[in-house]
């Protein structure tokens, strides 16, 4: 899991969010239909996190059975984790090795 429940995130990834910053609240039911915080009913997939969009909120999309239906204006969604990255000074992209040396042992 790239998060954790209290993490502060940024989402990656060739979305229309990517970049955004979300608090991520919880791990989403899996296949069943539950009420984010909002009151606004989703039903999420495997490894998806409850997030709640920092700052403004966003156009998020609303669907019935897989088809787009309209937008609206939210703070709360869910996200894939594949799509989080925490924000806590670790570099952003997949090889840190470079950043990360051996301590010198100086007598």
């Amino acid at each position: 899991m790239n998060v954790k429940q209290g993490d502060l995130a940024f989402i990656v990834g060739g979305s229309k969010f990517a970049g955004r910053i979300v608090e991520v609240l919880s791990r989403a039911p899996i296949g069943v239909s539950f009420a984010l915080p909002d009151g606004f009913t989703q039903c999420a997939q495997e490894y998806e996190w409850v997030i709640k969009f920092v700052g403004s909120p966003v156009d998020a999309p609303v669907g019935l059975n897989g088809q787009y239906m309209r937008s609206r204006k939210a703070f709360y969604g869910c996200a894939p984790d594949r799509k989080l990255r925490p924000i806590n000074g670790v570099p952003v992209d997949e090889d840190v090795t470079e950043d990360m040396k051996e301590p010198s042992c100086a007598d």
